[in-house]
């Protein structure tokens, strides 16, 4: 896509934001602009739609607001692969580009809201199309997780809170009903890749 599209959308998203309006009304305000967006995505650059070198999942920054208050990545997920049960702790408009993503939604059932004992349970599961949008809203609509089950790589467009470094990110770790921090991070080429940081356990 030309960096003019890309320009088109981040201005929209600023607008909406100088206007001071609530999470949800702001990701509502964001949508138009959204949808001309998925309109040129054909136009999207070929290296903003590949996977990491590895065969993994990877996002390429598109954009990082000069106030940080937002960002804008193109997120490939190939085949088979999955974010895993994540949280977003501030808003987010996600459109679907290529291929397909499956995302599940959930919802804390535990009443805490610290990072231990939590507990999550499935609420939807809906499989996105290219041209659909979806959104991220807390406290209700931030834990998510999104896999391909198709057998082309899906490519989705994400604006998103914040730059990537300071966005609130964390993994839902099952097994033991906790959260982690799962931070983007940059990497060289304009790549993000979010990664699990793990406890310290003793010696």
């Amino acid at each position: 896509m030309s960096q003019d599209a890309v320009a088109e959308l981040a201005g929209a998203v600023a607008a909406v934001l100088d206007r001071g309006l609530s999470e949800e009304a702001s990701v509502a305000a964001m949508r138009p602009a959204m949808d001309r967006f998925l309109a040129r995505a054909g136009e999207l650059p070929a290296g903003t739609s590949q996977p990491d070198a590895d065969g993994g999942a990877i996002g390429h920054l598109l954009y990082d607001d000069p106030a940080e208050r937002f960002h804008i990545l193109s997120i490939v997920f190939p085949p088979g692969t999955s974010s895993g049960t994540h949280e977003h702790g501030c808003w987010g408009i996600i459109g679907y580009v290529a291929g397909l993503d499956e995302e599940t939604r959930y919802r804390r059932v535990d009443g805490g809201r610290g990072d231990e004992g939590c507990v999550l349970e499935e609420v939807d599961r809906v499989v996105h199309e290219p041209g659909t949008v979806s959104r991220l809203l807390p406290p209700v609509e931030m834990h998510h997780r999104v896999r391909n089950p198709g057998a082309v790589d899906g490519v989705s467009v994400h604006v998103l809170c914040r730059l990537p470094e300071s966005h609130p990110h964390k993994f839902y770790d099952r097994e033991h009903h906790r959260l982690l921090p799962y931070p983007f991070r940059r990497l060289p080429g304009d790549l993000v890749r979010a990664e699990v940081e793990l406890p310290e356990t003793g010696a």
